[in-house]
């Protein structure tokens, strides 16, 4: 309501009752953006909600839509990087609650110091699911660096990292590990 109060008093102070009002945003600027419209039409006269995900909730949508998608795009690139990513998050799961395996997990993924907890590796995890979801997000075909620094279609690169990391290091302890560092 604030925006509504917001462009009546605009509206009245400089005398631009006539004028339309059009709203717009990207990703959550865009979900309020068409709200605005949906809700309050008689003030905003129209919407541009650009990557606005409106219906976004559950029972609408599938909560793995996204990273189904995400996957496709990764299996595009090549069909064997999704088992690869999959098979180090797995290993990287089932290794949270073995201390014993994190000065190993430190050193494959360079990490700053070593983990001390289950819910470090959850971090970890996180972290790493970010990235892939952020490549995903940004795979254009020229370098960017507007969020991180990445390559042109950096989903390619990362999978060819991955396959890269997987042959250099098969047969070592952890070896799902390296590919997601090396993809991440």
């Amino acid at each position: 309501m604030d925006y509504v109060d917001l462009i009546k008093f605009i509206k009245l102070d400089k005398s631009l009752q006539d004028r339309a009002v059009i709203v717009g945003g990207g990703s959550y600027g865009g979900m309020l953006a068409a709200w605005l419209r949906m809700k309050y039409p008689q003030w905003f006269q129209g919407a541009l909600a650009s990557s606005a995900p409106i219906l976004f909730f559950e029972g609408y949508v599938d909560p793995e839509a996204y990273d189904n998608i995400a996957t496709q795009d990764y299996a595009k690139a090549d069909p064997e990087c999704p088992v690869m990513i999959k098979n180090g998050f797995e290993m990287l799961a089932g290794l949270k609650n073995i201390p014993d395996s994190y000065d190993q997990i430190a050193k494959i993924f360079n990490l700053c110091k070593v983990p001390t907890s289950s819910v470090e590796i959850d971090a970890l995890i996180n972290t790493l699911n970010g990235s892939f979801g952020t490549m995903a997000m940004v795979d254009y075909p020229y370098p960017t660096d507007f969020i991180e620094p990445l390559p042109g279609w950096p989903i390619n690169y990362s999978c060819a990292q991955a396959k890269l990391a997987k042959e250099q290091y098969v047969g070592q302890p952890l070896e799902d590990l390296y590919p997601i560092n090396a993809a991440g």
